[in-house]
């Protein structure tokens, strides 16, 4: 699911309205981190 999400940013981030580089990388921090907290719960 993880690398679903990071392709799904890719082709989003290659359109026009792309995100700050800071901004995706804030929202690719704050997506990992929600995937390491599901993946703790399920545990």
């Amino acid at each position: 699911m993880f690398v679903k999400v990071l392709f799904t940013i890719a082709k989003t981030c290659n359109q026009p309205k792309c995100l700050s580089v800071i901004g995706w990388i804030k929202k690719m921090c704050y997506i990992y981190t929600i995937e390491y907290y599901t993946a703790i719960k399920t545990e």
